[in-house]
C-alpha cells in the first residue's frame, strides 16, 4: 500500500455547502490551537462548489492530515465517486498520518418512531466503513424530512435548502437563513464570555429538540453535546452534535497526526 507519509499541516473542507464550509473554516481560524494549520476550501473558496471541483481536489487530500467531510444525505449521492476516491487514496494513512472527520445530518428514518435513536447504531457503522473516521458530528441543521427533500429536487433543482428545517422553525424566526443561525452561535469577534453564553443558548436549544423528537432519550442524547459522544452498543464510531466540541476534536486530531510523523 502506498503510504502518504509526507504530509502538511493541512485540513481539507470537503463539501458542496459554502455556507458550512464558511462556518468550519471561521471555527477553525479563531481557534488558538489551530493557528498554524492551512485550512483548504472547497473549489478554492468558490462561492458555487460543484461534485467535478470536488472529484478533482481528490489527490490533493493526500497532502493533508484532517479531512472534514460533509456525508449528508442530499449530497452524498453527487459525492460518491469523489469520496470513493479520496478514501482509496488515504485509507492506508487513516487513524494514523490523517483523520477524517465526517458532519451529516443522520439516519433517514431516525424520526420515525418504529426507529428512533436506535436507526443511529447501523448509520454509524455504515459510515465507520465507508470511512474510517475519527468522529461523526451530526448536525441538526442539516437535517431535513423526505418531503422537504423532495420539493427540493423537484421544484428547485435539487439546490440546498438555504432556510433552517421546518420542524426547528418553533425555536427560531420562521424562514431565518442557516447561515445567520450559523453566524450567530459562532460569535466571531465576540468576548469569550459571550461565545460560552450563546453556546449555552444553542445547548438550551439542542436539549429542546431532542425532547420534541426523542422524549425518552433525553438523558442518553444529551451526552452527544459532551466530547466523549454518544455511544451505541456494539459500535465504535459514536454520535457528536456539531459544533460542540468541534475545534478541540480538530486540534487533538492535528497533534495526533503530527505526532505520528
Amino acid at each position: 500500500m502506498l503510504h502518504y507519509t509526507e504530509r502538511k499541516n493541512k485540513i481539507h473542507i470537503i463539501t458542496l455547502d459554502n455556507v458550512l464550509a464558511d462556518d468550519i473554516h471561521q471555527r477553525l481560524i479563531e481557534y488558538p490551537a489551530i493557528k498554524n494549520a492551512e485550512l483548504i476550501l472547497p473549489a478554492g473558496g468558490k462561492e458555487t462548489i460543484t461534485p467535478t471541483d470536488i472529484l478533482k481536489s481528490a489527490r490533493d487530500t493526500t497532502d493533508s492530515r484532517i479531512l472534514i467531510i460533509d456525508v449528508r444525505t442530499q449530497t452524498k449521492p453527487k459525492l460518491q465517486q469523489a469520496y470513493s476516491d479520496i478514501v482509496r487514496f488515504n485509507r492506508p494513512d487513516l487513524n494514523n498520518y490523517c483523520y477524517t472527520v465526517l458532519i451529516g445530518d443522520g439516519p433517514a428514518s431516525f424520526l420515525l418512531e418504529s426507529k428512533g435513536i436506535n436507526a443511529f447504531q447501523s448509520y454509524l457503522a455504515d459510515l465507520r466503513r465507508d470511512y474510517s473516521p475519527a468522529v461523526f458530528f451530526g448536525n441538526p441543521f442539516l437535517y431535513y424530512t423526505h418531503k422537504e427533500l423532495l420539493d427540493l429536487a423537484m421544484y428547485h433543482d435539487n439546490a440546498l435548502p438555504d432556510k433552517i428545517p421546518q420542524r426547528l422553525e418553533k425555536f427560531f424566526k420562521p424562514g431565518i437563513p442557516v447561515k445567520t443561525v450559523y453566524e450567530f452561535f459562532r460569535a466571531s469577534g465576540e468576548t469569550p464570555e459571550k461565545k460560552k453564553k450563546r453556546l449555552s443558548k444553542l445547548k438550551e436549544i439542542y436539549l429542546k429538540i431532542v425532547t420534541q423528537d426523542f422524549p425518552n432519550d433525553v438523558g442518553r442524547l444529551e451526552t452527544a453535546l459532551k466530547k466523549h459522544g454518544c455511544d451505541f452498543p456494539g459500535e465504535t464510531l459514536k454520535l457528536n452534535t456539531y459544533p460542540f466540541y468541534f475545534e478541540q476534536w480538530i486540534a487533538d486530531l492535528l497533534l495526533k497526526a503530527q505526532a505520528a510523523q
